[in-house]
């Protein structure tokens, strides 16, 4: 690939058009670029048969892309623009300009796409240049053309646009936009007629024929082995362009017998035919037809795995991230850290209004160890003992173990309870047993505690 960009130009080429364009060997040209010795190819296409797949192909094969979509008199400027964009602010992006002086524009190497009907004037406007056609079989063409046109700012706000159920919808947008969009397709047609024109399915494209890539890249001026043309094929399908709805559009969850019959009405069935469709998929008695069956059940099937395996890896996401906040959550739980920090000290504000100088902690367990420091740092009273329900043992802690039901050190003057979830519990078996001395509730409330007559006020 070659610069041919005139130093110092300007970024118009010094052309006088409205729009950007780069002066090549002092001719203006869409593109900054040109591969001289090879072909300028032209994608025409009918609507919704892989345009800008093959322009994604083209891409890969290192041709340079001018970012325009030629009609018969213009051209859409999406250079620059993405994909958002182009799909909804098109209707900003059309410049007018005659067929004849938009092909100049496009110069050796480069190529451009576009949806151009076919009569003498357009094939002579074209000469010199290397030509696709694609083609689509129609039924699908159609559902395909529904779900795009159904995108945000794309075409009109039709009444068919806000209908739920697939077939109904399908139904009200082939009356509405099918006679259209029919005649549109049909003036197409011609194209595939010239013999210096190659023609390719889409159909065939998006099973990443092995064939079909190799001779497609051969109409573009790059001669590759059959498995390497394929492979390069490969790695562009499924990637968002901007016609792509986001996966092959699924015919027979739109269709049915009176989109079927309207279809025939308009000339769908023969126009089909005239593009090398001879029958409905699935009828009997086409080769073709069973092909193009049997390839778009296979896509079905193999888009429902992708979306089988996607939503196997964002469950899995899910399960982590709620495992992850579950952890989080554990450490800041009631009785995480900070909280018992907290706990504390409303407990030793508590024993200071109090006048409580010295406190027993009823409780000689994990959380006793957790709260012994935490109390001592906070500057709270002296802790006498530690109580237990029953069976007393040696010292823990540093403190006496003592029987809660049992005399208490004469010192005391308090108790606190030092226990995650039973404070409630302690509570109750402490006033038969020492209804003197007074309770500072240490997680529960103050205002939950029990009035306590206080013996040291």
């Amino acid at each position: 690939m070659t610069e041919h960009q005139e130093p110092g130009g300007r970024e118009d080429g010094g052309s006088g058009y409205d729009f950007p364009t780069y002066p090549i060997d002092g001719r203006p040209s869409f593109a900054p670029l040109s591969i001289p010795g090879k072909p300028r190819v032209l994608v025409v296409s009918i609507p919704k048969s892989g345009t800008y797949l093959i322009a994604a192909f083209l891409r890969e094969l290192g041709l340079v892309d001018t970012g325009v979509h030629i009609n018969d008199d213009g051209f859409y400027d999406y250079r620059g623009r993405t994909i958002s964009e182009m799909v909804s602010e098109y209707r900003q992006f059309r410049k007018i300009l005659p067929l004849p002086k938009t092909m100049e524009l496009v110069r050796a190497g480069q190529f451009a796409v576009g949806h151009l009907v076919w009569a003498p004037e357009a094939l002579a406007a074209t000469a010199g240049s290397s030509i696709i056609f694609a083609k689509r079989e129609l039924r699908s063409a159609m559902v395909s053309m529904m779900r795009f046109l159904s995108r945000p700012g794309r075409g009109g706000d039709w009444a068919w646009k806000t209908i739920e159920e697939p077939r109904v919808r399908f139904l009200e947008f082939l009356h509405d936009r099918g006679p259209e969009l029919l005649s549109w397709i049909e003036s197409m047609a011609g194209w595939e007629a010239q013999p210096e024109v190659f023609t390719v399915r889409f159909e065939d494209l998006v099973q990443g024929s092995r064939e079909h890539a190799q001779a497609l890249a051969a109409k573009a001026g790059i001669e590759l082995p059959p498995d390497r043309a394929a492979g390069m094929l490969e790695r562009v399908l499924g990637q968002p362009t901007k016609t792509w709805s986001g996966g092959i559009s699924q015919t027979a969850a739109c269709w049915s017998d009176a989109a079927e019959s309207l279809f025939r009405k308009l000339g769908g069935i023969e126009l089909n035919r005239r593009l090398g469709y001879r029958d409905r998929i699935g009828t009997v008695g086409s080769k073709r037809s069973a092909e193009s069956m049997l390839w778009e059940y296979r896509r079905m099937l193999e888009e429902t795995k992708c979306r089988l395996a996607a939503r196997e890896q964002e469950i899995e996401a899910v399960t982590a991230e709620k495992e992850r906040l579950e952890r989080t959550l554990a450490g800041y739980s009631v009785y995480s850290f900070p909280n018992l920090c907290r706990a504390a000290a409303r407990a030793i504000e508590h024993c200071r209004r109090r006048g409580y100088r010295c406190v027993a902690f009823y409780g000689a367990g994990d959380h006793t160890a957790k709260l012994l420091p935490i109390w001592e740092g906070l500057g709270g009273p002296p802790v006498a003992a530690l109580l237990v329900s029953e069976n007393p043992g040696k010292p823990f802690c540093g403190r006496p173990v003592l029987a809660a039901g049992g005399p208490l050190p004469p010192e005391v003057q308090a108790v606190v309870p030092s226990s995650h979830t039973h404070e409630t519990t302690l509570r109750k078996s402490w006033l038969p047993a020492h209804p003197e001395v007074p309770w500072v509730p240490l997680w529960e409330a103050d205002e939950a505690a029990p009035t306590i007559p206080d013996n040291h006020d």
